[in-house]
């Protein structure tokens, strides 16, 4: 019976540790999460999660995160690699896109105020070449 207390609780402590380095807990980047399947959780603010994205190998990142309605969150990601092209695209929990960012340059933008409570998505997607990021989402 010993044996099977310290196999469950050794069991127990290898998969908190590995969560806490990158194995889906909190904002660390985590793959996969290239589906609305597979999201990644993100708890709010966020402030400069480190991320790549590859046109051909792994062209989305999803993310997902809990909102209130009436809450409003700014949306920012610095792209590293000017010759790409990364965009942001905004899902409500119905999965229905409410807002877009797919400017040209380093930077991605947008701020929205929810108009329903629950968990929302965000997509940032590698329309053109490949790219590592950095992802901040504040309460504004």
């Amino acid at each position: 019976m010993r044996n099977l207390i310290f196999f469950v609780a050794t069991a127990f402590i290898s998969l908190l540790i590995a969560g806490c380095n990158g194995g889906g807990f909190g904002n660390v980047k985590s793959e996969p999460n290239n589906s609305f399947f597979r999201s990644q959780m993100l708890s709010i603010p966020v402030n400069g999660l480190p991320a790549s994205v590859d046109q051909i190998d792994d062209p989305n990142d999803y993310y997902i995160f809990s909102a209130v309605q009436g809450q409003r969150y700014k949306f920012h990601l610095e792209q590293t690699e000017y010759s790409a092209d990364v965009d942001m695209y905004l899902f409500d929990p119905g999965r229905q896109l409410m807002v877009e960012s797919t400017g040209r340059g380093l930077f991605e933008d947008f701020s929205y105020r929810f108009d329903k409570g629950g968990l929302w998505y965000l997509l940032v997607y590698a329309y053109e070449g490949r790219s590592s990021y950095f992802l901040t989402i504040t309460e504004k």
